[in-house]
C-alpha cells in the first residue's frame, strides 16, 4: 500500500494541518478528503489505495483539533471556522492536480463542511468537477437524544467546552474489526465533542437545503439506511434538492455509519470510483 507523502495545509487563519498525499503512479485526477467529527485523515488510506490504482490520486488533512492537528479537541468556536480548513484542503489539492481534474469527498460532518464552504466560498464550485457525500451530517441522526437538543443552544452558550455524550463506536459499521481498529486509534478522539461544536453543526444544518438548490456540479451522495448516526433521510432531501441534474443518490441497505467501512466497503468503494472516472473522463 502507497504509504502517501506527508504535508501540511495552511489556512487563512494560519492553521497547520497535518495531511497526507497518496500520489497515484498514473495521476489522472486528485480527490481532496474532508474527514468526520473526532477522526482523521489517516483513516483514509484504504480509500486511497483503490483510488490510486485507478489513477486517482488522494488528499486529506486534519482538521484543526483533530488527529495530529493542533487545538483543543474537535473545538471550534464558530462551524465557519472548518470552512477555512476545507479552503486550504481544497487549494492544497488544487495545486497538486496541476490542471487535473478536482473531486471533493467529504465523509459525515466533512459533508457538511464541504456544503458550508461551497456556499460561503462560491468562487471554488467551478474549479471543482464533482463532489461526493459519505453519510453527510445535513441532518439530525435518530442516535441523538431530542432532550439535548432541545437543551443545546443554552447549554452551548453558558459552558461551550462541556462534553455531554460520545460516539458510540459500535454505531459506525457491523463490521466487528473495524470497530476494534477505530477504539484503539489513538488519533481518533474519544471523548464526546464539546457542545459549542455540536450546536455549530446542527445551527449550520438549517443553511444545507438552500445552498444545495444553487449547486449544479455533479453530485454523488451515499449513505446506510441503518445509520443512527446521521439521517439518510438527510441524505435523501439533499439529493432532491440538488441543484444540478448530474446527480446520484446510492443507500446502502444495512450498512451503519461508514459504509466505506462497513460490509458493503467495497462494492460501496467500487461504486463511487466508478462513478468518478466517468466524471474525469467528461472533463
Amino acid at each position: 500500500m502507497n504509504p502517501g507523502e506527508t504535508l501540511s495545509c495552511v489556512t487563512t487563519d494560519d492553521k497547520n494541518l497535518p495531511g497526507i498525499f497518496w500520489r497515484s503512479a498514473d495521476e489522472r485526477a486528485v480527490i481532496a478528503v474532508i474527514h468526520g467529527l473526532g477522526e482523521h485523515s489517516r483513516r483514509y488510506a484504504a480509500l486511497a489505495a483503490k483510488a490510486n490504482t485507478l489513477g486517482f490520486s488522494v488528499l486529506a488533512a486534519d482538521l484543526r483539533g483533530h488527529g495530529l492537528a493542533a487545538g483543543l479537541r474537535c473545538y471550534v468556536d464558530h462551524f465557519d471556522d472548518y470552512v477555512l480548513d476545507a479552503r486550504a484542503i481544497v487549494a492544497t489539492a488544487r495545486a497538486r492536480a496541476e490542471g487535473k481534474p478536482l473531486f471533493l469527498l467529504g465523509h459525515s460532518m466533512g459533508g457538511a463542511i464541504a456544503l458550508r464552504f461551497l456556499e460561503l466560498m462560491p468562487e471554488w464550485r467551478a474549479p471543482l468537477a464533482g463532489i461526493v457525500f459519505s453519510s453527510p451530517a445535513v441532518s439530525i441522526g435518530p442516535g441523538i437524544s431530542p432532550f439535548l437538543l432541545k437543551l443545546l443552544p443554552l447549554v452551548a452558550r453558558i459552558a461551550p467546552r462541556l462534553r455531554v455524550t460520545a460516539l458510540n463506536p459500535k454505531l459506525i459499521s457491523r463490521v466487528a474489526e473495524q470497530v476494534v481498529a477505530y477504539e484503539a486509534d489513538t488519533l481518533v478522539a474519544h471523548r464526546p465533542p464539546p457542545l459549542r461544536t455540536a450546536h455549530g453543526l446542527i445551527a449550520a444544518m438549517a443553511t444545507f437545503m438552500p445552498t444545495a438548490r444553487h449547486l449544479k456540479l455533479p453530485m454523488y451522495v451515499f449513505h446506510g439506511d441503518a445509520d443512527a448516526l446521521t439521517s439518510c433521510e438527510g441524505s435523501r432531501t439533499l439529493y432532491q434538492n440538488w441543484g444540478g441534474a448530474d446527480k446520484v443518490l446510492r443507500v446502502w441497505p444495512g450498512s451503519y455509519h461508514e459504509v466505506l467501512n462497513d460490509s458493503d466497503g467495497d462494492a460501496a468503494a467500487a461504486e463511487v470510483l466508478a462513478w468518478l472516472e466517468v466524471q474525469r473522463n467528461k472533463v
